[in-house]
């Protein structure tokens, strides 16, 4: 079977080759076979035509850098193919851009509204456009196929709001915003500081009131865990100290300032933690179990039954960062006799020493300080001595500024922050110096004291 010719010239040349005797007899005469031939020429004109009406157009080079490409928008438009491919697109359009949308490499894909966006990187093979009848207007695209030096394709897209607001970047590049938070039906800014920092106000419901959630100097967030309710429907709040003094910590009366040592003479021995010392034939230092104010045992220091006889335990250790320090001790004493109940904190720095000290005296019933004078100054009065109980006494200095802060007895408080701990120059090895003695004042008796839960402390608050 031949071909269909798709030109006149080629219909002819096939009609000549294929010509029977009839139709060669027939040549010598016109008429209605030259009109037949007139009518073949005609339709093979239109035919040609129509095929190139109908010719897909080609898909756009990635050799050119970029193609610009115009559309009348007289007609309206339901993902129409425009055949164009490319990395990089912008549309500009003399019409309105909310009833325009383009959509890339499939008619199912999300539409891209011009009202929405200005210019896009991204890889696309085919573009279809959806546009409402717009008589007069143009739609412009810019095509373009520029990469980047090592071969990706930089995203760039404005993204628009509701208003028809875009969103802002810096010279670099990053998305600048305004954040904004309800509150009830009314926006909100949220607050950065000079680095961008949020700053945040956190809030919880208290029983029905909104309370602001603490933070301390340096801006860290202070947390109180809780049990679940006890039997009264009331939270058990379970800080850390706490947690520790239900675990059995001897940190059970003042709580405050950070523990570098303690010692609660339950391992049944004063030395090595403590060096002993006695005077007189009948002083003495030992561990106790006849009274104690946690565990078992609490150390004995029994004066001698001469006047300035005595008996004392001292510990040493290293020298510590200085700042806020204090010294806590529990003492029992069950008799007024005429003795000295000594408890101190000496620290030695190598050329001077600085003493922090307390005394009672159960025959005044009062409880003292050493003063920057070498002497002791009342602070408590009414102490006496009861059998079977143990007092707390604790006492903080500044070391720093060589100025006492507080003293504690049970539950009272005496502000000292406007005297001067006692100092005077000392070559000693720098060091920590843990003091508690007790001696005769007068007594012809010997008399015991009983010592327990001596604790060190550092970073305590001023007040």
């Amino acid at each position: 079977m031949s071909e269909t010719p798709l030109t006149y010239e080629a219909y002819q040349a096939q009609l000549r080759a294929n010509r029977s005797w009839f139709e060669k007899l027939m040549d010598n005469f016109t008429g209605s076979d030259e009109r037949l031939d007139l009518i073949a020429r005609i339709l093979l004109e239109q035919s040609s035509i129509l095929r190139q009406a109908f010719i897909e157009p080609p898909l756009i080079s990635e050799r050119a850098e970029y193609n610009i490409r115009t559309i009348e928008l007289s007609k309206a438009r339901i993902d129409e193919r425009l055949g164009f491919n490319g990395t990089y697109i912008t549309a500009t359009t003399s019409g309105d851009p909310s009833n325009i949308y383009l959509k890339f490499d499939s008619p199912m894909g999300d539409a891209v509204y011009l009202d929405k966006f200005n210019s896009l990187y991204m890889p696309y093979s085919d573009i279809y456009l959806s546009n409402t009848e717009q008589a007069g207007k143009l739609l412009t695209l810019f095509i373009g196929f520029r990469k980047s030096s090592a071969g990706a394709i930089p995203g760039t897209m404005m993204i628009g709001g509701a208003g028809g607001n875009y969103m802002a970047v810096d010279a670099s590049g990053y998305l600048s915003s305004i954040m904004k938070g309800i509150d009830g039906v009314t926006l909100r800014t949220i607050a950065v500081d000079g680095s961008g920092n949020i700053l945040g106000l956190l809030q919880g419901d208290y029983m029905g009131a909104v309370k602001t959630l603490a933070v301390d100097a340096q801006g860290r967030m202070l947390a109180v865990l809780t049990d679940p309710e006890d039997v009264f429907g009331n939270p058990n709040y379970m800080g850390s100290a706490e947690l520790a003094v239900r675990l059995g910590a001897i940190t059970s009366h003042e709580r405050r300032g950070t523990v570098i040592w303690q010692d609660s003479f339950e391992s049944g021995t004063i030395t090595p933690r403590w060096i002993p010392a006695t005077s007189g034939a009948a002083s003495l230092v030992r561990v106790s179990t006849v009274w104690a104010r946690n565990g078992a045992f609490s150390v004995q220091l029994t004066t001698g039954g001469i006047n300035t006889n005595g008996a004392s335990v001292t510990h040493l250790q290293s020298y510590p960062v200085l700042g806020n320090m204090g010294l806590e001790c529990s003492f029992h004493l069950a008799s007024a006799n005429p003795t000295l109940l000594t408890m101190g904190l000496q620290l030695y720095s190598g050329t001077t020493l600085r003493y922090m000290a307390l005394r009672y005296n159960p025959v005044t019933a009062e409880i003292q300080y050493l003063n920057n004078s070498a002497t002791f100054t009342t602070v408590f009065t009414g102490v006496t001595p009861t059998s079977g109980l143990f007092h707390t006494l604790k006492m903080v200095a500044d070391f720093d500024a060589a100025k006492y802060l507080r003293v504690v007895f049970d539950n009272q408080v005496a502000d000292l922050s406007a005297q001067n701990l006692y100092s005077e120059v000392n070559a000693l090895t720098a060091s920590l110096a843990v003091f508690l003695g007790h001696a005769t004042i007068g007594a012809t008796v010997a008399t015991p004291a009983y010592l327990d839960d001596v604790i060190v402390t550092q970073n305590e608050p001023a007040v």
